[in-house]
């Protein structure tokens, strides 16, 4: 008799967990998105502790994201890195030279977003075949110069609605369809830091929305300005699969990630008059490789240190020995 409930408590159990994992096997299989033949692309993260796919700490990151055509020929948007202003170790740096008005009015408002006029990331770059059920966040920060407030009469800011656009897209598409997209928003509150960019990619839809293999992040710019537009740090791809123990699978950081390095969120330091305007107190430059600098100097100061507290000790022991004996 015992025997037969350890078995009906058996049989129960295993019916349990077989309505638990069908709907998440079925929730997984449903993505189009398609493991890269190199495996080792992809890496989970179970402590946490995760790292950006593209950290912007070393120049090479510059192979993984380019300007679009539009951005070049229509802003005159160029990309470098810096550390100068950064949210940790490195930073993308995003210059504009634009010297076009552009419209936007009732009749015209979508104007500036049939132009993609900013930056791009390719899947293949990445050796994935797309990025169709991932999620992209970024951090972003907004030079002071490129908005205005918008509560004055008449104001449109140079960025419409003092917003760029993250967008995903099928670059076969000819029509340029739209995937997915969000905007990230300046605002006074938000003005003294950086925040977070965050687009979910959808799945493909029929006739809806195909293949996601490129990320537009869009400027819609609609006056002239030239100079520093916006800054980019920390950019991870977490994708729709996951490993044997059900962690979250991201593509791995591929332009070298300077871990050691500490987050520089601090508050808009604005300098007057004609020098150059930065808006981040940090000055001082990262070392190439992680966590190096500055280390060797911190070594022969304890050192220095350690000798002259044995020095002292010495002393004084050799004063009291003469002393009492």
């Amino acid at each position: 008799m015992k025997s037969m409930k350890k078995i009906i408590s058996f049989v129960l159990a295993m019916a349990f967990a077989a309505t638990m994992t069908a709907p998440m096997a079925m929730a997984e299989g449903e993505t189009t998105f398609v493991k890269p033949e190199d495996e080792t692309m992809l890496v989970a993260y179970p402590d946490g502790n995760k790292e950006p796919t593209l950290s912007f700490d070393k120049k090479n990151c510059l192979d993984y994201i380019s300007v679009s055509e539009d951005g070049v020929n229509e802003a005159g948007i160029t990309i470098s890195t810096q550390t100068k202003v950064r949210y940790q170790g490195g930073c993308l740096e995003v210059k504009v030279a634009n010297d076009k008005v552009r419209s936007v009015t009732e009749t015209d408002e979508n104007y500036v977003y049939d132009l993609s006029m900013g930056l791009q990331i390719r899947a293949e770059d990445f050796g994935l075949e797309n990025f169709n059920g991932c999620t992209i966040t970024m951090v972003v920060k907004f030079h002071p110069s490129i908005t205005r407030d918008l509560t004055a009469e008449g104001a449109l800011g140079i960025l419409n609605n003092n917003e760029i656009n993250i967008n995903a897209a099928d670059m076969e598409n000819t029509e340029g369809d739209v995937n997915s997209s969000r905007t990230v928003q300046y605002s006074v509150l938000e003005a003294k830091g950086f925040r977070d960019g965050i687009l979910t990619v959808l799945e493909p839809d029929g006739d809806k929305r195909g293949n996601s293999n490129v990320i537009n992040i869009n400027f819609p710019l609609i006056d002239s300005y030239t100079g520093t537009a916006l800054y980019i740090d920390n950019l991870t791809i977490k994708t729709p699969l996951k490993d044997a123990d059900g962690n979250d699978l991201y593509v791995k950081n591929v332009d070298g990630y300077n871990a050691s390095a500490s987050v520089d969120n601090t508050e808009n330091i604005i300098e007057v008059g004609n020098t150059v305007q930065a808006d981040s107190v940090a000055s001082e430059s990262i070392a190439e490789e992680a966590g190096e600098g500055g280390k060797g100097t911190i070594i022969i100061i304890a050192v220095v240190a350690a000798v002259v507290v044995i020095g002292i000790g010495a002393f004084v022991f050799i004063k009291l020995r003469n002393r009492y004996y």
